[in-house]
């Protein structure tokens, strides 16, 4: 879908928002293009590692005649903090990955593991016979240096079968023991089969876990509000995992029934893979919005409760728009946020064209939402940022809305928080007559702090620290504040401490865990403010 939509863009220039500015120090005026050749790249998802690398993963596109329409590769390239190609990754900081599918696969998960080697997620579709072919879950696991694990798999690439289905990953987590966890659907063979819910759980080595499920794969379908058994067409799209250890799945429930309306759905297994009967209905949790809804993205909040973001079909699938709801822990919508737990994000019109693939949060409670959409009848990218409430929030970009205004077509895939504060946002753009390339883009001053707050000023020592930080800072209202450690990946290691702290002068003493020699980050946190202190064990 997004390759034809960048098909149709033309090149157009969009206003630049006052309100944030575009990193300088980065690339370009801010931004970097990549090619990976003559024909079309996709942007999928980036990453960070813990050094500030960035990675950026999607797919490389080579059409060829028959039998192989679309020689799907994997494209993977990194690049050094400043937005310049690391030259020590790959070719000239460049991979190209073959896997030997026929079919366009747009969904490359890319993850950085503990060791710092690279995990990427894909799709290999083969063909079993002249009229029929199958798609098999292909993980992939490249060294830090860009080159194959060959430890893992044959040579790095690990394909994953189950016989009788044609299988289709869209994403994944890691656990905290290193297995992992992808989500999508499942189609039979030589059969008709309604699209369920599916989840699979790998060792860490690429092997099927037999302590998840059947064989590490659980198939379950959402159903209807009237009985769990009812045929739907299911699309599972994203998973986060608990802190407790259990699943949690988002994706699409298409009701076919004529019985009840479609919308988006949660799911929650148990570790085992069976169904948390305490979530929603046995195990599942319909958010009714009348047609079918993706839910590409599920955050977890520190309470339990859950922010799922994706996009709402509707008109026959002419229009979309972006939905953002809020559930509490057991799955029930949350109707203090948006209109009964539900926030809508369109352009006002009566035939509305917006997407979003990505959400994050902020550590305030603050949701950063990216897509793209109609602009004075073009595409353009944009990040929207939501309070806590649901409501816009007023302080960023335009009236809550930051386009790209780059002066050039692009649609946003993915984006994520450095631990500087800065906003890095991947996508695709056209770059003008040339196939589609890579894009990222980020901002410098993107106003992620209350203005309250900034006047609120910090001392650290010392730093470098030991076992003891003393913080001494000067209030300019009461405020609960929380104090968290976090690793060079954006990884919570410890809440420190967390309490009230009064108008005026203030000092609080932090004992700061056992931890290996390297650099950390300070996050202090409160209602409504947020800020982030590099420190040095």
């Amino acid at each position: 879908m997004i390759r034809k939509i960048l098909y149709t863009f033309t090149v157009v220039a969009f206003f630049q928002s006052n309100a944030q500015q575009p990193d300088l120090s980065f690339g370009t005026n801010g931004k970097v293009m990549t090619s990976f050749g003559p024909k079309p790249s996709i942007l999928a998802t980036i990453a960070l590692q813990t050094d500030g690398k960035i990675l950026a993963c999607g797919s490389y596109f080579t059409y060829t005649t028959s039998p192989f329409f679309v020689g799907n590769e994997v494209a993977l390239s990194r690049y050094n903090i400043d937005g310049s190609p690391d030259i020590n990754f790959g070719t000239q900081g460049k991979v190209i990955i073959p896997i030997g599918s026929d079919t366009e696969n747009e969904n490359n998960t890319v993850s950085v593991l503990n060791d710092g080697k690279i995990l990427i997620l894909a799709n290999n579709t083969v063909r079993i016979s002249q009229f029929e072919r199958r798609s098999e879950y292909t993980l992939i696991k490249y060294n830090a240096d860009g080159s194959p694990d060959s430890g893992f798999g044959n040579n790095g690439i690990a394909s994953i079968r189950y016989d009788g289905h044609s299988n289709w990953a869209r994403t994944m987590a890691i656990q905290p023991d290193n297995k992992i966890v992808l989500v999508g659907n499942s189609e039979q063979i030589n059969g008709f089969d309604y699209g369920n819910f599916v989840a699979v759980r790998l060792n860490a080595d690429g092997s099927k876990d037999s302590g998840f499920g059947d064989n590490g794969r659980v198939d379950y379908n959402v159903g209807t509000v009237f009985n769990n058994s009812d045929p739907t067409e299911d699309n599972s799209q994203s998973v986060a995992i608990q802190a407790d250890g259990k699943i949690l799945i988002g994706g699409g429930n298409n009701n076919t029934t004529g019985f009840g309306s479609s919308g988006a759905a949660l799911m929650r297994l148990n570790a085992n893979g069976t169904l948390d009967t305490a979530f929603g209905n046995n195990g599942r949790a319909r958010i009714s919005i009348g047609s079918y809804t993706s839910v590409n993205r599920i955050q977890l909040l520190p309470d339990g409760k859950i922010i799922g973001s994706g996009v709402n079909f509707y008109n026959d699938n002419n229009n979309e728009k972006i939905i953002v709801f809020k559930c509490q822990s057991n799955g029930v919508l949350d109707a203090t946020f948006g209109n009964e737990g539900k926030v809508v994000i369109d352009d006002g019109n009566d035939d509305p064209v917006f997407f979003s693939l990505a959400s994050i949060l902020q550590s305030d409670g603050k949701i950063l939402v990216s897509g793209w959409g109609n602009k004075d009848e073009h595409f353009d990218a944009f990040v929207v940022r939501l309070n806590i409430d649901g409501s816009n929030d007023s302080d960023f970009g335009n009236n809550g809305y930051l386009w790209s205004g780059l002066g050039q077509d692009m649609i946003a895939n993915d984006l994520l928080l450095q631990n500087d504060g800065k906003l890095l946002i991947g996508g695709t753009t056209t770059n003008g007559n040339t196939a589609n390339e890579f894009i990222l883009w980020r901002y410098d001053d993107v106003n992620l702090t209350s203005r309250q707050f900034d006047e609120a000023k910090f001392k650290v020592s010392p730093n470098p620290f030991q076992n003891m930080i003393n913080i001494d800072f000067k209030m300019t209202k009461d405020e609960f504040l929380s104090f968290e450690l976090i690793d060079q990946t954006g990884r919570k290691i410890q809440q420190l401490y967390s309490g009230n702290f009064n108008i005026g002068q203030n000092s609080q003493q932090l004992q700061m865990p056992q931890l290996p020699k390297g650099i950390y980050f300070l996050n202090i946190s409160g209602r409504q403010i947020s800020k982030t202190i590099k420190i040095i064990n």
